[in-house]
């Protein structure tokens, strides 16, 4: 449970019937989340631009010199979320960061300048290029206002639906009904039961229990979530919220204990902080560059390998003579069944055999090249070619067969959230020590971490674990 405080029975408010999208409550000028994250962006690069044009104006025979401290700045910024939406827009919180990004970006093309004019030009740069951190601080508080303009009078708003029927809710409900410079606009809340608490703002309707989540955020097109404390199940509600990919909406949460105070820095409202949860990773530029990524690395990997390729297949074939590619189906992404290749490591008796016996590790059946192959790993190098034909990706979920997905599936509900993406060549459990006969249970788990906290930097390091383990022949 996430109670933090008692429900007193009362006269609980009543549920209603989900609104329909044109009901009055919902704002008109709704926008998702892909089209906010665009809109306070580009104010926000708009404003750094302004900047830009300043020192151009300044100084215009050292435009290139300016033209470099604005693209260092500009990338220092976006490196550090300066360019992410957030509800609480103040330039006073923003200026520790921004500072700390653009006085550098300042020293270091000065040292260039340094090089190029002379350390006698050094003093002029230094100084037009410190009132221009001054200029991106203001710059930044008038796009700051801009925004808060626009969501103060109805331009931008984002349908949301609070998590949690518990008084942090309500106080958040209330918060937002009355500041609307946050740009959520609140339409009601879900938990297993409606509050004690009397209504006193328009968002605060119980639109049903956390088995509604799904439909109310589909049916009102909710483009927020903010998940706070109630009386239903956090893994129920997680439960609920990972079924929304790979489109959620932008979630945040409000993290247990806050009140004692913490690293918080992400966001806020009011005095309540909020976290807001990594949600749109499974798409985008970013994943479109993971398929780059699979495609030059299993072809470069494939022309590397080619003698490793040819030495295993003909093993594989003195060894127990033709027929050296095994193919098996297996589950990919969204359930879509594939035919894996491998290098055959034995033969089964019954063509069926291998689709419903877990484990082969121990078979008599297993020659010595098939037991070398397997403890190395040798026997998946054709999978590179499923990956080639984008079946596969290099880094994900090891993909299983469909008698095993069936009946995992209903064992452990969280299973399946796990074919949320491409299937891999080599992941996160296997890698943490999940190989073989292993939990399956864990698996699943340390499967599901991947997908929600994925990011290139984590594939490469799945990557170079996995061929330190091959090197280590530790075995499969």
């Amino acid at each position: 449970m996430w109670v933090t405080e008692p429900l007193r029975p009362a006269a609980a408010q009543p549920s209603r019937p989900v609104p329909a999208t044109n009901s009055p409550g919902i704002p008109r000028g709704s926008r998702g989340l892909k089209g906010r994250a665009r809109s306070s962006g580009a104010v926000l690069l708009l404003a750094d631009t302004a900047v830009l044009v300043g020192y151009l104006l300044a100084q215009p025979v050292w435009w290139r010199a300016y033209l470099g401290l604005w693209l260092v700045t500009v990338v220092s910024f976006h490196a550090r979320g300066a360019y992410r939406p957030r509800l609480l827009l103040s330039a006073l919180d923003n200026v520790p960061t921004l500072v700390r990004q653009a006085v550098p970006a300042v020293l270091l093309v000065g040292v260039v300048v340094g090089r190029l004019r002379g350390s006698n030009a050094v003093g002029t740069y230094v100084v037009v290029a410190l009132v221009g951190v001054v200029g991106h601080l203001l710059a930044r508080a008038l796009a700051y206002e801009c925004i808060r303009w626009a969501r103060r009078t109805d331009r931008v708003g984002h349908r949301t639906l609070v998590v949690g029927g518990g008084e942090v809710s309500h106080r958040l409900v209330r918060t937002l009904d009355t500041d609307r410079t946050y740009g959520l606009r609140v339409l009601g809340y879900v938990d297993d039961t409606p509050s004690h608490l009397p209504a006193g703002s328009i968002g605060w309707v119980h639109l049903g229990a956390v088995d509604d989540l799904l439909r109310v955020i589909e049916r009102l097109r909710i483009d927020v979530v903010l998940v706070s404390y109630g009386t239903g199940s956090v893994a129920h509600v997680a439960a609920q919220l990972r079924q929304t990919r790979p489109r959620p909406p932008a979630t945040f949460v409000v993290p247990r204990l806050f009140e004692l105070g913490g690293p918080w820095v992400h966001d806020r409202i009011g005095a309540v902080p909020v976290v807001r949860l990594r949600s749109g990773h499974l798409r985008g530029v970013r994943w479109r560059l993971k398929r780059a990524f699979d495609v030059v690395g299993a072809g470069l990997a494939t022309v590397v390998l080619a003698p490793v390729l040819a030495a295993v297949a003909m093993a594989v074939f003195l060894d127990g003579g033709p027929g050296i590619i095994f193919r098996q189906v297996r589950v990919g992404q969204a359930g879509q069944l594939f035919e894996v290749f491998k290098f055959r490591s034995m033969r089964p008796a019954d063509p069926d055999e291998a689709d419903v016996r877990w484990s082969i590790a121990d078979d008599d059946r297993i020659g010595p090249v098939g037991r070398f192959i397997r403890r190395t790993s040798l026997d998946e190098l054709p999978q590179l070619f499923n990956i080639l034909r984008g079946e596969m990706t290099i880094v994900g979920p090891r993909p299983e067969r469909p008698h095993f997905v069936e009946r995992f599936s209903g064992e452990m509900p969280h299973y399946t959230y796990r074919h949320r993406v491409p299937v891999g060549l080599t992941g996160l459990a296997q890698v943490s020590g999940l190989r073989g006969d292993t939990s399956i249970d864990e698996r699943a788990r340390y499967d599901n971490y991947y997908i929600e906290n994925w990011s290139l930097w984590l594939d490469v390091k799945v990557i170079l674990r996995t061929v330190r383990q091959v090197l280590g022949a530790s075995g499969a």
